[in-house]
């Protein structure tokens, strides 16, 4: 009984924390993503930012979309739609975060489906009413019989909602 109750305290106090400080953001970034089997890809994406209960911690919902044509790797090209949710910790400037996402392939031949996880960790600062960020990411996802593991890269700006 006691368990259950210091439970639901400790939960009903993170969603009202959470609600009575709201603090979101939202921006364009630019990605570059190295993998094993397909090489370079380039893309676009979006960033959700959520500020959490607790001012270092945070989450991110992301959607992008990259281009991979590497000739000497695959036959054609194909588009891959990283669908990703991180939790980060920040420390001054720094943060870092674990994410998980659902990667989306599209192409005439491409890797299956899957999910995947990625280590991120980069620098966050104020521009005016903007904030910057560039982040460093290793990403591990393994479609099929492809591997699309490798480090990658992406630098935009939020603007806070």
């Amino acid at each position: 009984m006691r368990v259950r109750m210091l439970t639901l305290l400790v939960t009903a106090s993170v969603v009202i924390a959470t609600l009575a400080t709201p603090a979101f953001a939202i921006g364009p970034f630019l990605q570059v993503q190295d993998s094993e089997d397909a090489g370079m890809g380039y893309g676009l994406g979006l960033k959700h930012s959520i500020l959490g209960p607790i001012p270092i911690i945070g989450f991110d919902l992301r959607a992008s979309w990259l281009h991979y044509a590497d000739e000497d790797k695959l036959v054609s090209s194909f588009e891959l739609f990283p669908l990703e949710a991180v939790g980060t910790v920040k420390l001054g400037i720094f943060y870092a975060g674990l994410g998980l996402g659902y990667y989306v392939a599209s192409g005439d031949i491409k890797p299956d489906n899957e999910v995947g996880g990625f280590l991120a960790g980069g620098l966050s600062f104020g521009l005016g009413g903007l904030s910057a960020f560039a982040e460093l990411r290793y990403l591990k996802l393994e479609p099929g019989a492809a591997d699309m593991s490798g480090v990658g890269a992406n630098i935009g700006v939020t603007l806070p909602l």
